[in-house]
């Protein structure tokens, strides 16, 4: 099983060292991303010490002025998405339509009508044979996440991640600390599927992420890792899918975990469709969309009746909803990981141009074009199906 701090003492030391940088004549941008931290590490905070006597900071000028200044630069990324979107939808409708079709003949095949596939299958965790082979992929794969794992453990920075609404329920988060240079990794306690199994790789990517592009590049660039660009789940999903195809490889449970590829396939594939319909839309849908969780199938009612549909797609799910954010962030992350999984001699290249905002001509020079984005996302999805059509 995996192992968790359970002293806080350090996550009161950085609130507390927050707080003194807000009382220092911080400028805006700063203490947008101090106090945005400061709200992560207290929620969480609350529920994993309930009994703590700590004065948690309230303050409603810090609060409006941390969320004017994050809406004023995720503005700048949504006219960014804007200026870049028919790159967006191309290169999305294009890789979608392409890996749905290997996908649905893996489906539709013998191989595939003989597995359970109603479920994502579930570890044996009295064994910790699982988890075993979790360290022999760091071992193997990845050394430098087994180091910062280590790190962690012993920094007193690895933690569990109690069921709190503030983060959506998602399986795995991990809070930057720019002031103490720290990467807090929480994480839920109950790994009993290959899937959720693979959140510690993936949030040890966000590290390996956070800890790179603080030495590459400028501080005022650090500072826009927060406001959720393109390109924020690359490292993290790169490592999450490099596990589950060594899972596949590895592992004794080949059913179960090609069933656990599939589903994690399942989910990205749907996350490019969401790009390219919300870059589809005009511009004040756009806008609206960004802002708000909707119904996926009220933006389809929109295009069809503006003539970018010729027919209403069918989902799996009627009541699925669209988050913007999401997708933009999941869908690059599940297209370029695939890419460099494919490409990993320009996966260098990459790390020196990821910085600021979106500019497909930063990847064109370092020789990434959305074609041969689409070309890898096809070929990985042949070696990991293909052999079952």
């Amino acid at each position: 099983m995996l192992l968790f701090n359970t002293n806080y003492d350090s996550l009161y030391k950085q609130l507390r060292n927050i707080e003194d940088a807000f009382w220092h004549g911080i400028n805006p941008r700063k203490k947008c991303i101090y106090y945005r931290t400061y709200q992560a590490i207290a929620e969480i905070l609350k529920e994993l010490d309930r009994d703590s006597s700590f004065r948690f900071l309230k303050s409603k000028n810090l609060e409006k002025d941390s969320m004017a200044y994050y809406l004023k630069n995720i503005k700048k990324n949504d006219i960014n998405f804007l200026e870049n979107r028919s790159y967006h939808v191309d290169m999305m409708l294009e890789s979608y339509f392409s890996v749905s079709k290997i996908v649905s003949l893996f489906c539709n095949s013998k191989y595939s009508n003989e597995l359970d596939n109603s479920y994502i299958p579930t570890i044996d965790i009295r064994k910790d044979e699982d988890q075993e082979l979790l360290l022999e992929f760091f071992q193997n794969e990845a050394p430098h996440l087994l180091s910062y794992y280590e790190e962690l453990l012993e920094d007193g920075d690895f933690f569990n991640l109690p069921n709190n609404e503030f983060f959506d329920k998602r399986g795995g988060v991990t809070v930057f600390n720019s002031i103490d240079n720290k990467a807090n990794v929480f994480i839920e306690s109950v790994y009993d599927t290959m899937d959720t199994l693979a959140v510690l790789p993936h949030e040890l990517g966000h590290v390996s992420d956070f800890l790179d592009y603080r030495k590459r590049f400028s501080e005022k660039d650090q500072q826009l890792m927060i406001y959720r660009g393109i390109y924020g789940e690359v490292i993290s999903t790169l490592y999450e899918q490099k596990f589950l195809e060594y899972y596949l490889e590895n592992g004794k449970h080949k059913e179960d975990s090609l069933l656990g590829l599939l589903a994690y396939f399942d989910q990205r594939i749907q996350y490019l469709w969401d790009v390219a319909v919300c870059g589809m839309l005009d511009e004040n849908d756009v806008y609206y969309v960004m802002r708000h969780t909707i119904p996926l199938q009220s933006c389809h009612e929109v295009l069809l009746e503006n003539g970018c549909l010729k027919y209403e797609p069918n989902l799996d799910d009627e009541n699925r909803l669209l988050c913007f954010d999401d997708a933009l962030e999941y869908g690059y992350g599940f297209l370029l990981a695939n890419y460099f999984l494919e490409n990993p001699l320009k996966y260098e290249a990459f790390l020196n141009v990821r910085n600021g905002y979106f500019d497909p001509k930063k990847l064109e020079d370092i020789g990434i074009n959305s074609k041969e984005i689409s070309k890898s996302l096809v070929k990985r999805s042949e070696k990991i199906f293909g052999k079952y059509l």
